[in-house]
């Protein structure tokens, strides 16, 4: 062993010693070797800090570095080997992401980081060459930023890190962008590229690809109709069969429909997703947004607006995928019709993997997806952590999550995990007195499942306006809720009148009811998830429907509804 050798070891043996006192001193801080995702990491490395400094063994001019290691001994830890024009944005974007706000992130040099992200100008600046990285990192996951897609020098980038055994590679213009979907950044720093089904690198810029459903399907699955803008004429219906990425994997047969929802030659409130504008807020942040429908009771409509909320962002263009977590009864599954599928009971029996969640995922069409509730008529156990993963996974995969849940949800476990990651929570009421007593006491269990009071939107549905006032029912929702601020207790965002006939029909036939209507107030809710998700959604007016749709006289109207009923 030589000097330097010798120094090392000296160095990571004292910066052992310091995360044995950390631990010591606040056991409640680890799990396991690892901090916590709840401590704070800059509070961490403050103490350790002073741990080392009250060490007589450790130099003055040591202990930064010691601190490090200590530091980096205790958390996931990434360093950065990118080049300096790039260095700070990138780690400031990173640092910014909720899932990682209990990882290490340095720019400094390291021996035992757990992931190294290199990038192919800095391997370059620095002539190192790639056949050198397994010596210096043999026990660190390695990730290659290689450049956009189309270059030249990016495509023999990929070709020589293919040859020695690099598969984690990510492509497009990092930081300015995350990367190219699926296999962004975020995504390569918690998954390998095998683990999520991505094989293959594109050679060319890649267009973005739904999630095909891989397990195989009994009854084909019809694709609800979605708007076209400016539509001249009606295509012809056809089928197309769609192949999945493994070749010994069966052909998925996806009847298309292309009837529009909206035949008239106008620009409707849903504009295709090849024009759906991304915002700044997107930029780098990859994590979708999880969006949750709750309620106190059945019967309320809960998973009927759930439904339509995931439906009118599809048509939107948005990508969007349905969860259902009502697992003791489950009923998106019957909505769209699916059959002779596992659902969410096949991710509860087996190991986490990422590709097999997206096995179990049914395309519903190009935008819309569904995970299934129990499809075997089980209640399913889920190990803790696995719920979250789960979620975790398809927030890095889809830019919404709709999540439908059962009534008193807080006397269930597993739905621990999905409240604490719930970007917006809805809960739905209804004017019955029981509706509303029940609401004054289930409130505050928002907040004990985690959800911040902002965070809470009411929707109230089945509106009769002969019955309670709105504002009431708000104000009774609210009574429980203790908050300085006034103005962030939970507000009625949309109300949705009594339409029980055509919407039990409307379950019957696989439809969503009145979503062409401009003045369907859960448009508004909508455009509010959708903007949360940083995309544009616009709302048709309903004066623009009218026009359209010329008011009829009485005896017109009345004759036309005694030919219905004949």
């Amino acid at each position: 062993m030589n000097w330097e050798q010798f120094e090392e070891e000296r160095k990571q043996q004292l910066a052992n010693q310091t995360v044995e006192k950390l631990k010591n001193q606040f056991p409640e801080w680890f799990n396991g070797n690892k901090l916590g995702p709840a401590v704070n990491i800059e509070e961490a490395k403050a103490c350790l800090s002073e741990l080392a400094k009250q060490n007589p063994e450790i130099l003055p001019f040591e202990q930064e570095e010691i601190t490090e290691k200590a530091l980096g001994a205790i958390t996931t830890s990434c360093l950065l080997l990118v080049e300096k024009e790039i260095a700070g944005d990138l780690l400031t974007a990173l640092k910014s992401l909720a899932q990682f706000k209990h990882w290490y992130f340095t720019l400094k040099n390291s021996n035992y980081p757990d992931i190294v992200v290199f990038s192919r100008k800095y391997l370059n600046q620095q002539n190192l060459s790639l056949s050198k990285i397994r010596t210096f990192f043999p026990k660190s996951r390695v990730i290659l930023l290689a450049g956009n897609l189309g270059d030249r020098a990016t495509g023999e980038f990929i070709e020589n890190a293919q040859s020695y055994g690099f598969n984690n590679i990510v492509t497009g213009d990092v930081p300015n962008t995350p990367g190219d979907r699926p296999y962004t950044l975020p995504v390569a720093l918690m998954y390998d590229r095998e683990e999520i089904g991505c094989w293959e690198i594109p050679a060319r810029a890649p267009v973005e690809q739904p999630v095909v459903s891989k397990i195989p399907v009994k009854n084909t699955i019809k694709e609800l109709p979605r708007r076209e803008p400016l539509l001249n004429t009606l295509p012809d219906n056809k089928v197309e069969y769609i192949t999945t990425e493994k070749e010994d994997r069966p052909a998925i047969p996806a009847q298309k429909l292309q009837t529009p929802v909206i035949k008239r030659e106008e620009k409707t409130s849903t504009p295709d997703t090849r024009q759906q504008p991304i915002l700044a807020s997107q930029a780098f942040n990859t994590r979708g947004k999880l969006i949750i429908s709750s309620s106190t009771k059945g019967g309320v409509g809960k998973t009927t607006i759930a439904i339509t909320k995931a439906v009118a962002l599809a048509h939107a263009g948005i990508k969007t995928c349905l969860l259902d977590f009502n697992l003791a009864a489950p009923d998106i599954a019957t909505f769209f019709k699916i059959e002779g599928v596992p659902g969410i009971e096949l991710l509860a029996a087996n190991p986490f993997s990422p590709s097999l969640v997206m096995d179990v995922l049914v395309k519903v069409n190009e935008y819309l997806y569904v995970l299934p509730g129990p499809m075997d008529t089980t209640n399913p156990y889920f190990e803790d952590g696995k719920v979250g993963k789960i979620l975790d996974f398809l927030l890095s995969q889809f830019p919404v999550l709709i999540a439908d849940t059962p009534p008193e949800f807080w006397t269930d476990e597993r739905l621990k995990e999905l409240f604490e990651r719930a970007d917006r929570v809805y809960s739905i009421l209804t004017q019955s007195s029981f509706s509303e007593e029940e609401a004054k006491d289930y409130a505050p269990q928002y907040i004990m499942c985690g959800v911040k009071p902002d965070q809470i939107g009411l929707i109230l549905n089945m509106y009769d306006p002969e019955l309670r006032d709105p504002r009431k029912i708000e104000a009774s929702f609210s009574v429980n809720l203790k908050v300085k601020d006034k103005n962030s207790l939970p507000r009625i965002e949309a109300i949705i009148p009594v339409n029980y006939r055509e919407n039990v029909k409307g379950t019957h036939e696989g439809k969503v009811v009145d979503l062409d209507k401009g003045y369907n107030q859960i448009h508004h809710v909508v455009q509010k998830i959708a903007q949360l998700a940083g995309y544009s959604y616009e709302i048709l007016s309903a004066g623009r429907l009218e026009e359209n749709n010329p008011k009829q006289g009485f005896l017109k109207k009345l004759f036309q509804k005694f030919k219905k009923d004949v």
